[in-house]
């Protein structure tokens, strides 16, 4: 059975803020999500930093619908090989001239409700420079 809710998860992003800042990195300043709307107080609560200068989107909207431009390519990998060697290159990417690495990342995996058991990861999804790549 899949889920929506965060109950599981949410004490583990509330570390995230104290892992980075004990590395010395700044604060989270975005965050990607599905499903903005039902996921914000959660969001927000555990990145209390993503309130910092922000102006809300009214519920009804007339902004258009963001896609990916069309400068963007889609790559699908199926192998945890392929989804390693991904990962490899962007992380080679980092250098002294370009220190900052920024990588949008998503999962999905199933949940059974009544035992809290989860199952293998069953979508990652990964935005890097111009590419997306789902798995």
């Amino acid at each position: 059975m899949m889920t929506k809710g965060h109950d599981h998860f949410i004490p583990n992003l509330c570390q995230i803020g104290q892992s980075l800042k004990m590395f010395g990195h700044d604060d989270v300043q975005a965050v990607f999500t599905d499903n903005v709307r039902g996921d914000k107080n959660e969001v927000q609560w555990a990145f209390p930093s993503l309130l910092k200068d922000v102006e809300p989107v009214p519920p009804h909207s007339d902004l258009p619908r963001l896609d990916l431009p069309s400068t963007w390519s889609v790559v699908e990998l199926s192998t945890a090989h392929q989804v390693n060697l991904r990962f490899n290159i962007i992380m080679n990417h980092q250098s002294p001239e370009n220190p900052n690495v920024m990588v949008a990342f998503y999962m999905e995996w199933p949940v059974d409700l009544d035992t809290g058991v989860h199952g293998p990861v069953a979508l990652i999804q990964i935005a890097y420079q111009s590419t997306t790549v789902s798995t």
